[in-house]
């Protein structure tokens, strides 16, 4: 994964530790893990951060930091992947997670425009949300493993890529190398053993 362009992009480290609103969190952000940019810590953050992007309940970002801190994950990182769930993309990726619990759990699909009273949440409200948690929770977890394993497998490929240019390097810069002195030759020895008489 390019380093360098997610050191870019990420905020830093000191200027998140000094926001007074996280001061509830504690200690927990003095784990180091929490702004590294390892392997591990990137590839849990976009497991942990898209499927946190696809649950349906408000809170997101809170419940993002929370389960970064458990799973030890790069925080930035994370909450910067739940705004894939956003106000442009919020409608489309909700039908999408409905129509998905429908065909999962084998109920039609019913036609419904959202009202937000209490009257319509009863009625028709509760029929909706079975299968909008089912697909949710689905989409969800396949997203979060999906970019867990290309962030991984794509880290494991830049590495590789990386050793292989330095040891292509290492190997012109062996052969392109100027032969040095010639070495002298041997130094004659003096002959010490006495003449034979």
């Amino acid at each position: 994964m390019p380093r360098r362009f997610l050191k870019r992009k990420l905020p830093d480290m000191h200027a998140v530790l000094g926001d007074g609103r996280l001061r509830w969190m504690g200690l927990g952000l003095k784990d180091s893990d929490l702004f590294h940019l390892n392997r591990r810590s990137v590839s849990m953050a976009f497991g942990v951060g898209l499927f946190t992007a696809f649950i349906p309940l408000p809170g997101h970002l809170l419940i993002a930091a929370l389960l970064a801190l458990v799973l030890r994950c790069n925080l930035p990182l994370t909450l910067a992947l739940v705004f894939v769930s956003n106000p442009v993309t919020v409608a489309p990726l909700t039908l999408l997670c409905y129509r998905v619990g429908t065909l999962i759990l084998g109920k039609p699909e019913t036609s419904f425009s959202p009202q937000f009273t209490w009257e319509w949440l009863s009625t028709q409200g509760a029929s909706l949300i079975p299968p909008l948690l089912t697909g949710s929770l689905l989409i969800g977890a396949s997203a979060g493993l999906l970019g867990y394993a290309a962030i991984r497998g794509l880290w494991r490929w830049q590495a590789v890529r990386r050793w292989e240019q330095r040891k292509t390097a290492r190997g012109d810069a062996i052969r392109n190398a100027a032969p040095g002195p010639a070495a002298p030759p041997p130094r004659a020895t003096p002959d010490t053993t006495p003449p034979e008489n």
